[in-house]
């Protein structure tokens, strides 16, 4: 007689080794998984800013990118506007003295992302606490004022348990933006 099937202990012996084999890729796997999210969000966040500018271009008016988030927090996702923000009728001014996003403005929603993995943390330096707007010609906005050196706006993003690595997006006048990769503690809010 010939039995065509699996004993009880055959498929316990091979169940034990596929849990163990699975236990010790997991944290292999995680640290996986991690790894490319920081990318990931940098190559998305990069999309949208890259977006912003080729609409305000395209549509020949004053886009804005705005966090959804605290100040200097825009691992909560963004919002992309048109809007009148630098126009006379909305001649409004932030804490660093630059014209502002305002919501009495006449805005029209172009895009929204939401937040990003939780374990990514997004900050933007001073020019891009909360917002950053591209004029018509693509040109970024606030400009900074005239004492003021700064020439480009900033963003890091990092992993939330390490400080060490992440990826920073810097954006010239000019709008145009670029990623390099950043070490040695330059991830730090």
């Amino acid at each position: 007689m010939s039995n065509k099937g699996f004993s009880l202990i055959e498929l316990m012996v091979t169940l034990s080794i596929a849990g163990i084999l699975v236990a010790a890729a997991a944290p292999a796997m995680k640290s996986m998984v991690e790894n490319n999210a920081r990318p990931s969000e940098a190559n998305r966040l990069l999309g949208a800013l890259r977006y912003a500018r080729g609409e305000a271009i395209k549509r020949r008016l004053t886009v804005t990118l705005k966090t959804n988030g605290s100040s200097k927090s825009w691992a909560e996702g963004w919002e992309i506007y048109t809007n009148t923000l630098f126009d006379e009728d909305c001649n409004i001014t932030d804490e660093r003295g630059y014209s502002a996003y305002s919501d009495t403005c006449t805005n029209m929603e172009l895009r929204s992302d939401v937040e990003t993995s939780s374990s990514i943390r997004i900050t933007g330096d001073i020019t891009t606490t909360t917002y950053i707007s591209f004029d018509k010609n693509g040109m970024l906005l606030p400009k900074p004022p005239a004492t003021t050196s700064a020439a480009i706006a900033k963003f890091t993003i990092c992993n939330h348990d390490t400080d060490s690595v992440g990826i920073a997006i810097s954006i010239v006048r000019t709008g145009r933006a670029s990623t390099k990769e950043v070490t040695s503690g330059n991830c730090a809010p």
